[in-house]
Formats: C-alpha cells, structure tokens, sequence
C-alpha cells in the first residue's frame, strides 16, 4: 500500500510538470506527451527536389501516391 506522503509528492511532483491552464479548461495530453501545438512541416530545401519534378512532370505525383512506389 503507498503511504500516504508518497502519495502527496507524486501528486506535487505531477502538478508541477503540468503546464498551467485555466480552470475547466482541458490538458492537451498529446501536447504534453508529443511536444509542440504547431505541426511539422517539411522545410522548403528538403522538398526543392520533389517541387521541381512535379513542376516539370506532373505524373511525377501520381507515380508517388502509387502503392508500391
């Protein structure tokens, strides 16, 4: 059985990681879990490549959501 001031300090401890928010308003659990609100999106010189073919060969794309591909 946990004691009851192990309890207490687990309990502090999760309330001090917690990032404040108002009252009845929910905790992000993805936010807390996974970081950051804002998506990831890949950076423009890592997509330079895949811009340029499909600008010169637009059944470029079509090739790449192709199973297999």
């Amino acid at each position: 059985m946990v004691s009851h001031r192990l309890w207490h300090a687990g309990l502090a401890l999760i309330r001090e990681k917690v990032p404040a928010h108002a009252h009845g308003e929910y905790v992000n659990f993805d936010q807390l879990v996974y970081g950051s609100r804002e998506s990831v999106r890949p950076q423009v010189p890592d997509m330079h490549a895949r811009l340029l073919a499909i600008a010169y060969d637009p059944q470029w794309a079509e090739r790449l959501r192709m199973p297999g591909a």
